[in-house]
């Protein structure tokens, strides 16, 4: 073999193995199957509802404010209420004031229920009395039997808005029968409805605020607008009768 064959050889040899250690380094593809993402689940209105009202069922107490932006609620005979404002302590316990007018005067009038027992300050004196009325905010209000009953009454329920991640409540409207509101309001208008927008915390899930517009007892006018607004959940509350 000649001097310069050999070096043609140890040239293509050297070649080889170059070419053998840049195909060993090449990096060999591998297969990743990717990993499906979890499918939301789809918000419901009426999951929304049911889980408000059973948040409100568990409270043991809240602050509430109901304030009419169009007419007023005649909560007894002569005694009509623009503002009614209080707190509630589950399971039957109320400390409200009501301000409006009775026979033309404004007044400011304080209302207590503890169970059965309900007291009321004379729209004239401003002394304590004890009343027998079936018609109490107590009604309305009581966290198991009041508002956690009233959300699943709503009809023809659909959200203002649709939710999103971004969302911190949830918005919805519908209607709700007159009866539904007696509890708080008194004698209805049989076989009627109230349109209703109720404005739902959601990370609580606990109400935040209710609108009621229509009418809703023969007295309301025809475009009664009433606002519930309620807040200062579970905090300390101490309803005692009066002295």
């Amino acid at each position: 073999m000649s001097h310069r064959t050999y070096i043609l050889l140890s040239i293509g040899f050297v070649i080889l193995l170059l070419a053998g250690a840049c195909a060993d380094t090449t990096p060999t593809a591998t297969s990743t199957s990717s990993i499906p993402s979890p499918t939301p689940t789809p918000i419901t209105i009426d999951a929304v509802l049911a889980e408000s009202g059973q948040a409100m069922a568990d409270l043991e107490s809240f602050h509430f404010q109901m304030a009419h932006e169009i007419g007023s609620t005649e909560f007894v005979p002569g005694l009509k209420a623009d503002d009614v404002s209080g707190d509630v302590l589950s399971p039957d316990s109320l400390s409200a004031e009501m301000r409006g007018l009775f026979a033309g005067f404004g007044v400011r009038i304080r209302f207590i229920a503890i169970g059965n027992d309900n007291f009321m300050t004379n729209p004239l004196s401003g002394t304590w009395d004890r009343i027998d009325t079936e018609v109490t905010p107590i009604g309305f209000f009581n966290p198991q039997q009041g508002i956690s009953s009233m959300m699943v009454k709503v009809q023809e329920a659909t959200f203002t808005e649709p939710p999103t991640s971004n969302s911190k409540v949830y918005r919805i409207q519908g209607f709700m029968p007159a009866e539904a509101l007696s509890p708080l309001l008194g004698n209805t208008i049989a076989d009627s409805r109230v349109a209703v927008e109720l404005e739902i915390d959601r990370s609580t899930m606990r109400l935040l605020k209710a609108t009621f517009d229509g009418k809703v007892t023969p007295t309301d006018q025809g475009d009664t607008l009433r606002v519930v607004t309620l807040s200062k959940f579970d905090e300390p509350v101490t309803i005692e009768p009066p002295e």
